[in-house]
């Protein structure tokens, strides 16, 4: 697997061009970039990319034209709309080097079926680069990381579009999130509020069920959920790829990032396949993703934060106790004094009753 590259004192988005185009030129390889809106990943200048969304500029122009964050105007042009297979939709432009994705794997509706397409138009050895976001610091916090049985099902729909239940479950559990918060421990999940009401996520998922596309996070990871599935997925046949590089969340960010190589004959050979599935799992994080939004998380994350409670009240007891000691240190050094020199007047007067010769 690749070395991971030093991201110290980059931005966001310089860590995310390093990380992702680390063995990628640009200028001399062609590459489509999945949803770049305002921000690509790879411009114009900088070599042969193609942009491709769901939907044409003036359709997603208009979406984001209630949007604080961006301006719609800078949203660039799409050279193709995935309203079809990928492989029909990109006929004329194959094969092709490399794919970028940045935050949006989690968005399609058919995870399993998505990762097919990008492989069938990528040359052998084409890698696709991944921006994913970490459910642990974002507004999927109380979301659980979706499972195989969930992909799967997917998969087997042939979802073009968000189910009602993947829409359901976004806008109804979606919730505002403070970053530093939740990297330092400190939240109050009690408190956490919902971004969207019930009502607003029952209209959205309605929408859906009459076939109108609604955006939303179809899936929800964790560095070590996401690398789990692709390793199951590879097991089971059902992924050309294995891990190529691999970094996860930095401090006080929101995402990590995978990119993947392309083998198309992976699925039909066991041996392979073994050995893709391995490189998934020998590159997971250590230890446990934290899970909000099952009972035993919330249960040990309330008892940290009552335990540090205490510890708080025990530092300040100990503070007054080391203070009571100095105090009674002092005392007991004037009573010795005090004794010192009350024997000192009795030795001499003694002294002075004694006889002399």
């Amino acid at each position: 697997m690749q070395q991971q590259r030093n991201t110290t004192g980059m931005s966001l988005e310089q860590v995310r061009k390093t990380v992702l185009l680390n063995d990628i030129d640009p200028r001399t390889e062609r590459g489509i970039e999945f949803g770049p809106l305002n921000r690509p990943l790879v411009t114009k200048d900088d070599g042969r990319i193609l942009y491709i969304d769901y939907t044409t500029t003036d359709v997603l122009r208009a979406r984001h034209a209630h949007r604080t964050d961006r301006d719609p105007a800078a949203i660039v042009d799409v050279d193709r709309v995935w309203n079809d297979a990928l492989p029909r939709v990109l006929r004329d432009d194959l094969p092709l080097d490399y794919a970028v994705a940045s935050h949006v794997i989690e968005h399609v509706p058919d995870l399993v079926g998505w990762l097919s397409e990008v492989a069938q138009v990528l040359r052998p050895g084409g890698r696709l680069c991944l921006t994913v976001p970490d459910k642990r610091y974002t507004f999927d916090f109380q979301r659980k990381p979706s499972r195989l049985t969930e992909a799967m099902s997917a998969h087997v729909q042939s979802l073009r579009r968000p189910s009602p239940q993947q829409v359901f479950d976004h806008y109804r559990k979606v919730v505002q999130l403070p970053l530093r918060e939740a990297w330092q421990g400190r939240l109050d999940i009690s408190n956490l509020s919902r971004i969207h009401d019930f009502d607003y996520a029952l209209s959205q998922t309605r929408k859906a069920q009459n076939g109108e596309y609604v955006d939303c996070h179809c899936w929800v990871f964790t560095p070590r959920s996401f690398l789990d599935l692709l390793s199951e997925l590879a097991e089971h046949g059902f992924l050309a790829y294995r891990l190529k590089s691999f970094q996860d969340t930095r401090p006080y960010t929101f995402e990590f990032y995978v990119c993947l190589e392309c083998d198309q004959a992976l699925p039909g050979d066991p041996d392979r396949r073994a050995e893709a599935a391995a490189s998934f799992r020998l590159n997971r994080p250590a230890g446990q993703d934290s899970e909000p939004g099952d009972p035993s998380s919330r249960e040990l994350l309330t008892k940290m934060q009552d335990l540090g409670r205490k510890l708080e009240t025990a530092d300040g007891l100990l503070r007054e106790l080391q203070a009571c000691l100095a105090r009674a240190e002092q005392q007991i050094q004037s009573l010795q004094h005090a004794n010192d020199a009350s024997w000192c007047r009795q030795i001499m007067k003694r002294l002075r009753m004694r006889p002399t010769n």
